[in-house]
């Protein structure tokens, strides 16, 4: 049961990235409702790409949830990525200074490394007690 709920919570993580890939590919114009301002093609492009970094590690996700002993291996790339997304962000408010507007993307960006930490946990969770049995 618990290896099915990391399961589920791996897809959800992935289903995250895929929709902010999709996104970012398909409509980088809608980065400027973050008061980024795309004033040239290069630009417009650069989110395009980020898109197909977040659709890749969606993909990788959704790969790692297909098979049940893939299932570690899948939370612990999107965790991983994750995790150095909020580590980005945390840097950038150090560096940069800070706005609401980063404290709202912080708080919406660290619920993938929370999703994908909880079903890591759950899958030690698992483990542990399959040996004990």
């Amino acid at each position: 049961m618990l290896i099915q709920i990391a399961r589920v919570l791996l897809v959800l993580d992935a289903l995250i990235f895929v929709f902010v890939g999709y996104t970012l590919w398909t409509r980088p114009m809608a980065m400027t409702n973050l008061g980024m301002e795309l004033v040239a093609p290069v630009g417009v492009t650069a989110i395009r790409t980020w898109g197909a970094f977040f659709l890749g590690a969606g993909l990788i996700g959704l790969i790692g949830a297909a098979r049940r002993d893939w299932i570690p291996l899948g939370l612990g790339a999107v965790f991983i990525i994750g995790a150095l997304v909020v580590t980005a962000r945390l840097y950038g408010i150090a560096v940069d200074g800070t706005e609401e507007k980063q404290i709202s993307e912080l708080t919406d960006e660290s619920l993938g490394p929370l999703l994908a930490g909880l079903g890591l946990l759950l899958v030690w969770l698992h483990k542990r007690r399959n040996r004990t049995s």
